[in-house]
């Protein structure tokens, strides 16, 4: 199995570790971080999956403002967040997932809070819509 970042989310950040296997030990410290990202205010939601088909994880997160990927880049480096659903998740306990649930072969995005279920359908070029 290829060494995957470790993404530890916690209160308002999201801190992005390569190196460490996927593990935190006394005997394995951490690499210094590659990426952090503000997620805001409110529990962050973390999902990771290949979104763009370019065979590198990328990171899904939601938070009260939205919906946001962050685009891997290669070499432990991710772009800069970009809104991919404008919805706000509140400061509830809503949820983020990841999957092909339209059949076409790409990364759609799942998301639910308090209003229901959403499913942002992934259009490629990191471009997604709302699935009516």
């Amino acid at each position: 199995m290829k060494n995957m970042p470790l993404m530890l989310a916690a209160l308002s950040s999201l801190v992005i570790l390569t190196g460490c296997g996927g593990s935190l030990s006394a005997s394995s410290p951490p690499s210094p971080a590659v990426a952090q990202v503000n997620l805001g205010y409110g529990q962050p939601l973390v999902a990771v999956s290949d979104v763009n088909g370019d065979d590198l994880n990328d990171i899904v997160f939601g938070d009260k403002d939205g919906v946001k990927l962050l685009v891997n880049i290669g070499n432990g480096k991710f772009a800069a967040p970009v809104v991919i659903g404008n919805a706000s998740l509140g400061y509830g306990q809503p949820s983020v997932a990841i999957g092909d649930v339209t059949g076409d072969g790409l990364a759609d995005v799942i998301f639910g809070d308090k209003n229901g279920v959403t499913v942002l359908k992934n259009l490629g070029e990191n471009r997604f819509e709302v699935l009516r």
